[in-house]
């Protein structure tokens, strides 16, 4: 397995549920200890990403960064605060890297 997924299940309300959050910090930190990186599927809005990334969770699928299309016609996610391509995420992959809030 190359990245764990987190289900949308647990990402829908994470900004309002506790229990959500403490099963996505388990998975990312399950995912660490074998030393693999974690994406989250339903990201939606900006909130959940930046939660997300503030749990470790590396990469995101959602509306957040492109609605389904064709694959030939796969546009590009939006560069945004809580997201940008990096150079580990081919292009060609379908998901965003997410980065942690700083915490002052």
């Amino acid at each position: 397995m190359r990245y764990p997924k987190i289900d949308m299940e647990f990402v829908r309300e994470l900004p309002n549920s506790a229990k959500d959050r403490s099963v996505v910090s388990a998975i990312v930190a399950l995912a660490g200890g074998f030393g693999q990186k974690t994406i989250a599927e339903g990201v939606e809005n900006e909130l959940t990403a930046l939660l997300l990334a503030d749990l470790g969770v590396d990469y995101g699928q959602g509306y957040l960064f492109g609605r389904p299309a064709r694959l030939e016609e796969r546009a590009q996610p939006p560069k945004n605060s809580a997201t940008s391509r990096s150079a580990d995420s081919a292009e060609s992959e379908p998901w965003t890297r997410l980065r942690r809030t700083s915490r002052a």
